[in-house]
């Protein structure tokens, strides 16, 4: 669960978020720092909950990465409009 924010049914914005995703509310896109979906919007949506931390500088030097990101648990599983 994503700390903070409850359970997806007792946070009708979330769910309300990803419907106007599905619907391409430029709204809504307007909120995000760019357009995932340029060719339109998805026809499915779900939301993932991960826990991010940063490399070591070595794996940095290494890799080139910054992040190392771990699956935690689902949040909002596949929905659709339709």
């Amino acid at each position: 669960m994503v700390r903070g924010a409850g359970n997806y049914r007792t946070s009708p914005w979330i769910l309300q978020f990803l419907k106007r995703l599905l619907e391409g509310s430029p709204e809504v896109l307007g909120l995000l720092g760019h357009n995932p979906f340029p060719n339109g919007p998805p026809r499915y949506i779900r939301a993932q909950v991960y826990e991010y931390h940063f490399t070591t500088p070595q794996e940095r030097k290494a890799a080139g990465e910054w992040w190392h990101r771990e699956w935690k648990s689902s949040y909002v599983p596949e929905a659709s409009l339709r």
